[in-house]
């Protein structure tokens, strides 16, 4: 029963066609049978509502290649309290409610089920919005929406300053290609406000996304959560920008998790600039390649503060936790990541290629397996970027592990608090620079590195050009675990500072070989001993290197080793602490000075 004014028709439609502007329609449950009807809406300033929050059901199962609501070119429509479904297209496309040039109208409490089809091309929405402005979608839930090639649960195209509010729960969509819970293009301005749900998005042969923006200005405020986006031949996406889609905004909480595919992204931004994440965390990705927690490319201008990445489980290629390739002043802030395991090759926590000016504050990263080789932060030539108040890498695990890895990457700094400890693996490194310049490395601690079997391990270590890098205010030590090997060394290196650092209880203090005019000044190089080691050890092939201003004590066998002279001395050990190499040939000597002979 329908009611419109004071008059009864036995359709929803009827009724429709009966009325006209400032009517209201109020639909009966009618004894719990549904309306099996699709509704075309012909008319503004509608109210179109459930009787006393019944709940009726309006079905579209006797009525093919039809959307169970159709709004073209109205506006003030409200649809308040209904239950839509069953609209099956095929080869037509179909929407549980589909909205072309409609605009100002409000959506009530309502719940779409239950929307398929087949066919080649066709595709399947619960909602669907085309060149729609300022509408409004209250208490929505969108569930069991099964493409043949597409499906969506939430399609705005074109389609402007909307808002989803109080509750918006999109789940159970799948398709044979592309499945896609909630996807805005060419839409701009649309706000998901309060509780934003989006979760079981499956697709079997291509791409699974739990949101897709394309768009630019949109904003998902209090709580977003993805869940369960599973791709079984394809990639699985949480959160996906594209195409420079621009100052969205995800606040308060997002949580992305449970994603299976090839390769799996949680946050993904691909060129993308100026959007917001705060509160954000990602875990429980699983992939037959790559599994990428954050990942940014060419995208710019982007803030994530409070970031957590974690828990990826079974990563059978590469695990990056934060991916940045040419992506450039980018903000992290508050971000931790961590338990990422990779069966077969590398893990990652921080990773970044051709990526500049970038800042990343207070990091946190811990628990990283990786079968090959695991990196706590690498940074591939990418220069500019800063670590600053706090960097902790520890418990990496791998072939070779590294705590931080700088590879043609240059000027890049790492201020206030760097620590880096428990990096275990048959070569272990705290610091790795190869062909690296002018980076500045401040208040490091590196401690409890062991390496396995024939390799070693290395506090800090610059090889193959690394020039003019600056390590102050460092603490080198063996920590808890076994000796480091070497508490820094340097291959063909130059104009490397290491300066106000303390290194002890290591192997080898400093070893410099093939290495030229860098400086040793005012560090407390202490208890280096264990076989043929050295407080500071000078390779043939190095020249004017300024060792100055040190305190050196209990280093064992020697203090110091120059293999360039026939005799190393070291002048005032206990007394003034400074150390000069020189040449025993020109050089007079008061009684007190240790000779050291070479072997």
């Amino acid at each position: 029963m329908h009611i419109a004014g004071d008059a009864y028709y036995a359709t929803i439609q009827a009724a429709v066609f009966a009325a006209g502007p400032g009517d209201e329609i109020i639909v009966c449950p009618e004894g719990g049978n549904p309306y099996t009807e699709t509704v075309d809406i012909n008319v503004s300033n509608i109210i179109i509502r459930a009787y006393d929050n019944t709940k009726p059901v309006v079905s579209a199962l006797n009525n093919p290649n039809d959307h169970v609501f159709n709004i073209t070119d109205q506006t003030n429509v409200t649809l308040q309290g209904f239950e839509i479904r069953d609209a099956y297209g095929s080869p037509n496309s179909v929407a549980g409610i589909y909205m072309s040039n409609t605009n100002d109208s409000r959506f009530i409490n309502n719940a779409i089920v239950n929307i398929s089809g087949t066919g080649g091309t066709n595709k399947e929405y619960g909602i669907e919005l085309m060149h729609s402005n300022n509408n409004s979608f209250t208490d929505t839930n969108i569930r069991d929406i099964e493409g043949g090639d597409f499906a969506y649960g939430i399609n705005l195209y074109e389609s402007n300053n909307n808002t989803f509010s109080s509750s918006t729960t999109v789940s159970q969509i799948t398709a044979t290609l592309y499945a896609r819970g909630i996807y805005l293009l060419t839409s701009n301005d649309n706000k998901f406000s309060s509780s934003t749900t989006v979760s079981y998005i499956n697709a079997s042969t291509n791409d699974a996304f739990g949101i897709w923006l394309d768009s630019d200005n949109n904003s998902f405020s209090s709580t977003t959560t993805v869940s369960y986006v599973n791709a079984t031949n394809g990639n699985a996406y949480g959160i996906s920008l594209w195409y420079s889609s621009n100052n969205n905004t995800f606040n308060s909480s997002t949580s992305i998790s449970n994603l299976d595919g090839t390769d799996v992204y949680g946050i993904y931004l691909d060129p993308s600039n100026d959007n917001d994440f705060n509160f954000s965390t990602v875990y429980g990705l699983n992939a037959s390649n790559n599994a990428y927690g954050i990942y940014l490319q060419a995208s710019s201008g982007n803030t994530f503060v409070n970031s957590t990445v974690r828990n990826y489980s079974t990563v059978q290629n590469e695990s990056y936790g934060v991916y940045l390739n040419f992506s450039d002043n980018n903000e992290f802030i508050n971000n931790t990541i961590y338990e990422l395991d990779t069966l077969v090759k590398e893990d990652y926590g921080i990773y970044l290629n051709a990526s500049n000016y970038n800042n990343f504050s207070n990091t946190n990263i811990h628990d990283l397996k990786g079968e090959d080789d695991a990196y706590g932060i690498v940074l591939w030539s990418s220069n500019n970027n800063t670590f600053s108040s706090s960097t902790a890498v520890s418990n990496i695990n791998a072939t070779a592990a590294y705590g931080i890895g700088l590879l043609y990457s240059n000027n890049n700094t790492f201020s206030s608090s760097t620590t880096v400890s428990y990096v275990n693996a048959t070569a272990a490194y705290g610091i790795g620079l190869s062909n690296s310049d002018d980076n500045e490395f401040y208040d490091c601690t590196i401690s409890d590195l062991t390496a396995g079997g024939a390799l070693t391990s290395y506090g800090v270590y610059m090889v193959s050009g690394s020039d003019n890098n600056i390590i102050s205010r460092a603490k080198i030590f063996r920590g808890g675990g076994p000796i480091i090997d070497y508490g820094v060394y340097m291959d063909n290196c130059t104009l490397n500072s290491i300066v106000d650092s303390e290194i002890r209880d290591n192997g080898h203090g400093i070893w410099v070989n093939q290495s030229s005019n860098n400086t040793i000044e005012r560090n407390m190089i202490v208890n280096n001993k264990g076989g043929k080691k050295t407080g500071v050890h000078i390779t043939e092939g190095s020249d004017a290197n300024e060792i100055h201003e040190n305190c050196f004590y209990n280093n064992e066998p020697y203090q110091a080793w120059d293999d360039t002279l026939e005799e190393a001395v070291i002048i005032g050990i206990v007394t003034s602490g400074i150390l000069r190499l020189e040449d025993p040939a020109t050089t007079a000597y008061p009684e007190e000075v240790a000779k050291i002979t070479r072997h």
